[in-house]
């Protein structure tokens, strides 16, 4: 599986089409605008850019035909396409024409029951405008600055109009009863048997009335919201939202679904079971160290990897780090000696497939630790027994309150406290003692219970109490498990396979076509099945599946994947985004009520402050838009606050800048978490209660995780 990969999300849209302002180059040495001449003398004087082919003239037309109509709204082949734009000249304008009137509502229309509207079609048919519409929106945004060969074109169009034959006669149109405008008897009758000139001249109208405001390069970014103003007054579509021909897609067949269902069920013997565990503590504990030694001992790693290793780092002067370098393989990581991104990897144990994450313990890299540690079923938290260093990490400074605090935020309730660099300490029982005496009640408080809570003494470097246990100054006063057969002794994670499939997409790239990773939080999925990728809601097909680097038919809840998907461009998914099943899709909103629980506060949390929320793989600006209450024993003590004290549980309502992916904690857990993080800080874990955006998608996981109506802030 490839490693998480957390690039700043990029919008893939070109403010230039937007920009009222001229550019650079429409300017002259003297900051005057070129005329049409000038620009096409410069155009063929400089070198710097070839002149357009003919199949860069295809492609702009095809581009701009997509920008007027949609692209899921053109039925036409690439091919088709391409012999109409050659057809017309390259006019964009005449090929649309040529579309829209090439469709027609027969006899056979009526029979359907009429038109469902524009959002109501069916994935792959035939887009049908609405009656009277005859040509492009008026405020179709304009893709392409005129070339030389524009400016040509628009003089034969010009010449057509006035009755010229500068421009070629468009082809022959499939004329249907309100597609005709003749005035002759054809185009009477037509006119009559679509009920009449005035219902043509209404729809005309009711059409023209239709408006797109906002902006229009990038419809499927979530950070635009598109408003459609019908003259009906209907509710405007959600952005974001799946089409209404994505919810009748079905993901799969009731009888294979059923068939994968039993099949996942069914418990086999001799199976290992899956769980992902990941590795946190405070920067240089040794964590990378420690597993990778783990995974020598384990026989995951030859020898010879790690003499190649040793060999590297003594070059560099870091001869401890060849263990580490196992799973720290980016070559900043290894100059820095510190882990950046989160890990991959993969163990077994008798009773485990483990997948390990390798979580960063710097400070500046929290937001990937969260993002491991929010996809694990189980943790290690490493300290180290070293004088001075394990006070170091245990300070306000440290990492190591925090991330424990996160994990058991995130969901994550079996904790293993390996205290590393023992053999530093020459393995003295009464440090290893006064750690677990302050760490563990730290951990109690926190929310681990005594019974899913374990200490194990190690050393990472030398490879003691990993997997085998024989040095004497430990065997005298420990004779408890090794860290590898603890492990062994959690109690196995609960999969939601009966719950709609959700993934969350952790990293994208491009391998063999568009591929992402990332964890199967509920549900199943299959090669061939049909997916929507919200919060962007285009449809997509999986092509492959692969699983601890094996191609595999399916994967259930649980599973870190990585998946090739057909029929979806990659401006489309992103970090954050979530595949789901188009039937049951999963909530989009930009609202919601949550109960947060505050940790150390420089300052309390005020209404209208900004935050920064990290759900899953997603960090997204917010701000608290509402204080509702400080909550005790699961009732509002105080109502309508005007600030949140530290270790306070309140009930608050959030707003995010953009749309996110998310669910009621009630009906999907780990898509209803949520941390709050300020100024690098961790300020407050939260779990979604309620929806009060009226724009959310309606998820049928469960009758209560429909959207309620929207409320004002007090």
């Amino acid at each position: 599986m490839s490693r998480h990969r957390h690039f700043a999300k990029q919008q893939y849209h070109s403010s230039k089409d937007l920009d009222d302002e001229p550019d650079e180059e429409d300017f002259g040495s003297y900051g005057s605008p070129m005329s049409p001449g000038t620009r096409m003398y410069m155009y063929r004087r400089g070198g710097d850019e070839p002149e357009e082919t003919d199949e860069d003239l295809v492609n702009g037309c095809i581009k701009q035909v997509y920008a007027v109509l949609g692209k899921g709204n053109v039925v036409e082949s690439r091919e088709e396409l391409e012999e109409l734009a050659r057809q017309y000249n390259y006019s964009s304008d005449a090929v649309v024409n040529h579309i829209m009137n090439s469709y027609g509502t027969g006899a056979d229309d009526e029979a359907d029951g009429g038109d469902d509207g524009m959002f109501g079609l069916e994935l792959g048919s035939a887009v049908k405008p609405p009656p009277g519409f005859s040509g492009p929106p008026q405020n179709a945004p304009i893709t392409k600055e005129p070339s030389p060969d524009d400016l040509v074109l628009d003089k034969q169009k010009q010449a057509f109009k006035k009755g010229g034959s500068g421009a070629p006669s468009p082809a022959p149109a499939k004329t249907g009863p309100l597609f005709t405008s003749g005035s002759g008897p054809k185009g009477q009758q037509n006119l009559k048997a679509s009920g009449g000139s005035a219902k043509v001249a209404k729809l005309t109208s009711d059409m023209q009335s239709l408006r797109v405001s906002g902006e229009t390069d990038n419809p499927k970014s979530p950070s635009k919201n598109l408003s459609f103003n019908s003259p009906s007054g209907a509710a405007s579509p959600a952005v974001g939202t799946p089409k209404k021909t994505a919810q009748k897609e079905k993901q799969m067949s009731d009888q294979k679904r059923a068939k994968l269902l039993a099949e996942l069920k069914q418990v086999k013997p001799g199976e290992k079971i899956h769980m992902n565990m990941v590795i946190i503590g405070h920067v240089d504990a040794g964590k990378s160290t420690m597993m990778g030694h783990v995974l020598y001992q384990s026989g995951f790693v030859s020898k010879q990897i790690i003499d190649r290793h040793e060999h590297e780092a003594k070059q560099r002067g870091k001869s401890s780090f060849h263990f580490a370098w196992v799973l720290d393989q980016h070559e900043e990581e290894r100059n820095r000696g510190v882990t950046i991104d989160v890990a991959t990897s993969y163990l077994e144990t008798p009773k485990y497939r483990v997948t390990l994450l390798d979580a960063p313990g710097h400070r500046d890299f929290v937001p990937n630790m969260i993002t491991g540690t929010s996809q694990a079923d189980c943790a290690i938290l490493v300290v180290p027994a070293a004088q001075a260093e394990f006070e170091r990490g245990w300070s306000e400074q440290g990492q190591t309150r925090e991330h424990a605090l996160l994990a058991r935020s995130l969901g994550v309730s079996q904790l293993i406290v390996a205290v590393n660099k023992m053999d530093v300490v020459e393995w003295d029982k009464n440090r290893f003692d006064a750690i677990k005496e302050q760490l563990g009640g730290f951990l109690k408080r926190s929310g681990f219970k005594e019974e899913n809570l374990w200490f194990v003494p190690v050393s990472g470097l030398t490879g003691e109490n990993l997997t085998k246990r024989k040095e004497p100054k430990l065997t005298a006063w420990y004779d408890g498990p090794t860290l590898l057969e603890r492990v062994d002794q959690f109690a196995p994670p609960e999969r939601e396979v009966d719950k709609p499939f959700r993934l969350t997409v952790n990293d994208v790239f491009r391998e063999s076509g568009l591929s992402i990773g990332g964890k199967v939080e509920t549900g199943f999925f299959s090669v061939g099945d049909k997916l929507v990728c919200l919060p962007y809601g285009d449809s997509c097909v999986v092509k492959s599946i692969r699983f601890n680097g094996q191609q595999v038919d399916h994967a259930a809840a649980g599973a870190n994947v990585d998946v090739t998907l057909n029929g979806i461009e990659q401006t489309s998914i992103s970090i954050g985004s979530v595949l789901c099943d188009p039937e049951q899709p999963v909530q989009v909103t930009k609202r919601f009520k949550a109960q947060i629980l505050t940790f150390s506060l420089e300052m309390p949390l005020m209404r209208g402050q900004r935050l920064l929320l990290h759900t899953q793989n997603l960090n997204e600006p917010a701000r608290l838009v509402a204080l509702h209450g400080i909550m005790e024993k699961g009732e509002i003590k105080k109502a309508k606050p005007r600030a949140i004290g530290e270790k306070q549980t309140a009930l608050v309502e959030i707003a995010t800048d953009h749309n996110i992916c998310a669910e009621l904690y009630c009906n999907i857990r780990s898509l209803g978490r949520f941390m709050l993080r300020q100024e690098g800080r961790t300020v407050a874990g939260g779990l979604i209660t309620e929806f009060v955006d009226p724009t959310a998608t309606a998820s049928s996981v469960s009758s209560s995780s429909t959207s309620t109506s929207s409320q004002n802030a007090e």
